[in-house]
């Protein structure tokens, strides 16, 4: 969830890893079109090696230079076929097979029925990046996923989706980089019979739906310990679903949503606090996996034990009925530190203490949540010259892309008394901003400080929280 920069190549992901499952006789590959994949059963299991290669047929004295045969198709015409989708088992992989050269890709065809909903994941055995591409029987493109939301299962994929029509469908395997070697993956699938509860259009529908246990909440297929996921639809277009969520425990809480199979839904997404006053606001909430500090999540607040929320999910698109199948994730994570009123000022401000890294010396970091509703104009924090005197700092604020309506500036002071202007920045467009490589004076003996102010709200009173990052390093990092 959290990225940091490391010197020149690290970053911090929360990586997840995704259990060894057992293997059943059910599910996997039609045994009449089987090409190649390994199946797993009661007497294939997970760990052998899968028979993706084969060796090349080309007349060694033709002068063509041979190349790799793949077992699995490459395209709708040789797809392999999975099993019928009501035979389909978790706990059971539809094929195990490999990305085993340079532009391999494994397609495999299964049929649909409309109003379906399936659950569909690539499980990499190795360390190469996966993705899965959805297409339909005229090749177009119906979904793609790299990764789960909160990097459930590392960067391996998943996707979600619910028949629009009945049909074929085909769900293409690839590597995001060439393999060094075989990038082995066991596909899964399965089927889910599940929907949001209805009525489910106010406030009043979401307590009622909440209280008693039809809202549609359910622990999250890959990763129950951490994920909360919510499935809904539109019965109709210009439906509107709100979702009531208890606060378990103090922290900061995120709503991402998965990639879908569907080019027909374009959600909009809106927190509102117990007074149903707007606090966060997302028009692509699907994680993206990247971030100034933290990951895109899509929606990021810091919540109370205790406190009741809700959370609208409409369709900017017409669409509505079979297809219109959205899927959230919630999670809740620990709180960084938090900033304490007083703190507009430098004789008030929340001073930082830095975390040195055990693994890069030199290299500290530091994370605060605050919030600029009105009337709250600035936010000071001060930095000790024992930490960032001499060094190079960077700042990274994040309120837009987690669904923040503030747009702020900041200004960095140093020198002797702490009053010398360093560098200043302001947040962009998507509401982030970056300020990197400030070289701080080693004299700065009063303290470094910096000046976070709201310039913009889009509600002045509510929705004005940021996320702030800070680093400092001995050399330049940022170009």
């Amino acid at each position: 969830m959290l990225t940091r920069p490391f010197f020149c190549l690290m970053s911090f992901p929360l990586l997840f890893a995704c259990s060894e499952t057992k293997s059943q006789n059910s599910g996997g590959i039609d045994e009449d079109n089987d090409r190649g994949s390994t199946v797993s059963s009661d007497t294939s299991p997970p760990d052998l090696e899968p028979e993706d290669t084969a060796a090349s047929t080309v007349d060694p004295d033709s002068g063509v230079a041979p190349g790799p045969e793949d077992a699995i198709g490459n395209d709708a015409s040789t797809a392999a076929v999975l099993s019928d989708i009501t035979n389909w088992d978790w706990e059971v992989p539809l094929a195990f097979d490999a990305i085993d050269h340079d532009s391999d890709v494994d397609v495999y065809r299964l049929e649909m029925v409309m109003g379906t909903i399936l659950f569909i994941a690539a499980e990499s055995v190795d360390t190469v990046d996966l993705e899965l591409r959805l297409f339909d029987a005229e090749g177009r493109a119906q979904g793609t996923s790299k990764m789960m939301p909160n990097r459930a299962w590392g960067d391996d994929p998943g996707i979600w989706l619910q028949a629009r029509y009945s049909g074929t469908l085909f769900v293409e395997v690839s590597a995001t980089e060439s393999p060094i070697s075989d990038a082995n993956y066991r596909l899964r699938g399965t089927r889910i019979e599940a929907e949001d509860g209805e009525p489910n259009d106010t406030i009043s529908d979401a307590n009622t739906r909440f209280e008693d246990g039809t809202a549609g909440f359910r622990a999250s297929m890959v990763d129950p310990a951490e994920q909360t996921e919510f499935l809904g639809m539109f019965q109709s277009s210009g439906d509107v679903d709100v979702w009531a969520i208890q606060v378990p425990s103090t922290g900061v809480m995120t709503w991402s949503f998965w990639p879908l199979g569907t080019s027909s839904l374009d959600p909009e997404v809106i927190l509102y606090d117990e007074g149903f006053n707007p606090i966060a606001w997302g028009k692509d909430c699907r994680y993206s996996g990247s971030g100034l500090w933290y990951d895109d999540v899509g929606i990021m607040y810091p919540v109370v034990s205790g406190q009741r929320l809700y959370l609208s999910v409409s369709n900017l698109r017409p669409s509505s009925g079979p297809g219109s199948l959205y899927v959230g994730a919630q999670q809740l994570l620990d709180s960084p530190s938090v900033e304490s009123e007083p703190n507009d000022d430098l004789t008030t401000s929340n001073w930082a203490t830095m975390t040195a890294s055990a693994t890069h010396p030199g290299y500290r970091h530091w994370t605060m949540q605050g919030m600029l509703n009105q009337p709250d104009e600035k936010d000071v924090v001060a930095f000790s010259n024992d930490e960032v005197g001499g060094q190079y700092v960077s700042f990274h604020l994040q309120a837009g892309s987690l669904g923040s309506g503030l747009q702020a500036q900041i200004a960095v002071y140093g020198g002797g008394d702490g009053t010398t202007a360093l560098a200043t920045a302001s947040s962009d467009a998507s509401g982030d901003l970056s300020l990197t490589d400030v070289l701080v004076p080693a004299d700065s003996v009063s303290g470094v400080y910096l000046e976070i102010t709201g310039w913009s709200r889009a509600v002045e009173s509510f929705g004005n929280q940021y996320f702030l990052g800070v680093e400092s390093y001995p050399v330049p990092l940022h170009e």
